[in-house]
């Protein structure tokens, strides 16, 4: 039981011996599943060790693999042992079985497998007062449900479940005040709030969230020599989301956006050289170039920001040939070209500016950031082609990009349409037929 706490306290603080104490507790509590008196308990310890395990995994000490593989080996572990299936404590067990599988699928980014495992939690929860035992469990199971919503496009049930895990952590933290994970829960749960304000355009709440979120995890890393990844993670993020809010707002504040992306790119660097194999590192160090390339293309030097949106394309490229399934990475690739052409524009190399707008066009068509900026860079080059011809085939590449988006989901076409940037245009009919359609 004393190998098992220090299993747990590991966990928490997130120190060296962690995994040492876990394989300790593992072959202890393994010899007294030959004693009759301590079998039960022996495998309840056991599958607890297996999610303890998971956890450690999903931290980047071990990977997604080993964390499946611990995962499953509770799940073999509890079919040994029906006994504890009518009892709380077999519940309790079943409702961190299926949080962490959860997790796994989240990291996985299979959000609706995802949503089934803290389905399957949420009604665990519900028996044996469970959910009003354990607040902190219940924390966890609403941050996962509701991110796993978010990431499926349901805004407001995720809302709805992250207030809900607001209230649980604080209820949890009425409990467990100095507990590590549980403040690591409500900095996320913050985290993830202002990613939904920021996407609502609430700015000012996103920002209010989003630095509860970054300074509890500034807190948490300063308490240890040797800082667990998941925290530096989160804390990047957290800075990256914070500069967007700073730029979006009206009007911009660029010094603390830019203050904030660059804290964010060092994290990221550093995480990338100590942990070279973890494809994370790679897209969110590319994200975070990317938006220092947008920062430069706004506020400051071409050279800059094409310097920014190459490094970005160059990660990204690396995290694409890893993963070509995920679509995300993908749109993420274009957004980076799309950026990098914005960039030569602005540096006068009109032929390089194409070049990188007809890529991001061919990545990602329907994406309207995307789109928007490509089409805008075109339209200013073609102001300065000087020759008729030319310009009316550029212009009416133009119209053919902004004509993608009507395939796909974007919204507020109409308004993008709207914008002075395409006054060269309103004089085509095909530019005009496409206004008609959309306002329709």
């Amino acid at each position: 039981k004393a190998l098992a706490m220090c299993a747990r306290i590991g966990l928490a603080l997130h120190d060296a011996a962690a995994l040492d104490d876990v394989e300790r507790a593992v072959a202890a509590w393994s010899a007294l599943l030959e004693v009759p008196a301590w079998q039960r308990a022996a495998h309840a310890a056991l599958v607890n060790l297996a999610i303890v395990e998971s956890r450690l995994a999903l931290d980047d000490l071990g990977g997604l693999e080993h964390a499946a593989e611990r995962l499953a080996h509770a799940e073999r572990l509890l079919a040994d042992e029906p006994a504890l299936e009518p009892e709380a404590d077999g519940a309790l067990i079943r409702v961190k079985l299926a949080t962490a599988r959860g997790n796994l699928e989240l990291r996985r980014e299979q959000f609706a497998a995802a949503a089934q495992q803290f389905a399957v939690a949420d009604t665990l929860l519900g028996s044996h007062r469970l959910a009003e035992l354990h607040p902190d469990l219940r924390a966890h199971q609403l941050l996962g449900a509701g991110t796993a919503a978010l990431k499926q496009g349901g805004r407001k049930r995720a809302l709805e479940l992250f207030t809900a895990a607001r209230a649980a952590v604080a209820a949890a933290g009425d409990r467990f005040p100095s507990d590590a994970d549980l403040q690591r829960t409500r900095a996320a749960v913050h985290l993830q709030l202002g990613v939904l304000r920021l996407l609502q355009r609430r700015h000012a709440d996103a920002i209010a969230d989003l630095e509860v979120a970054r300074t509890t995890w500034e807190a948490l890393l300063a308490r240890t020599a040797a800082p667990p990844v998941r925290d530096e993670v989160a804390l990047a993020v957290s800075c990256t989301q914070l500069g967007n809010c700073y730029m979006l707002q009206q009007p911009p504040q660029s010094e603390p956006a830019r203050q904030l992306y660059t804290r964010a790119l060092a994290i990221q660097q550093r995480l990338l050289e100590t942990h070279p194999g973890v494809a994370a590192h790679v897209t969110e160090l590319a994200a975070t170039h990317s938006d220092l390339a947008a920062w430069e293309n706004t506020f400051g030097e071409p050279a800059a920001a094409r310097r920014h949106a190459r490094a970005a394309i160059e990660l990204q490229e690396r995290a694409r040939a890893e993963r070509p399934d995920l679509p995300r990475i993908t749109q993420s690739l274009a957004i980076h070209n799309a950026q990098l052409a914005y960039a030569e524009r602005r540096l006068g190399d009109g032929e390089a500016a194409l070049a990188a707008a007809r890529r991001a066009i061919e990545l990602d068509p329907t994406h309207a950031a995307t789109v928007r900026i490509c089409a805008e860079v075109a339209v200013a080059i073609a102001a300065g082609l000087g020759e008729p011809d030319a310009t009316d085939r550029l212009h009416g590449e133009c119209v053919g990009w902004l004509r993608g988006l009507t395939l796909g989901t974007a919204s507020g076409i109409g308004h993008l349409l709207a914008r002075r940037s395409f006054d060269p245009l309103r004089q085509r009919a095909d530019f005009r037929e496409l206004v008609r359609e959309v306002g329709r």
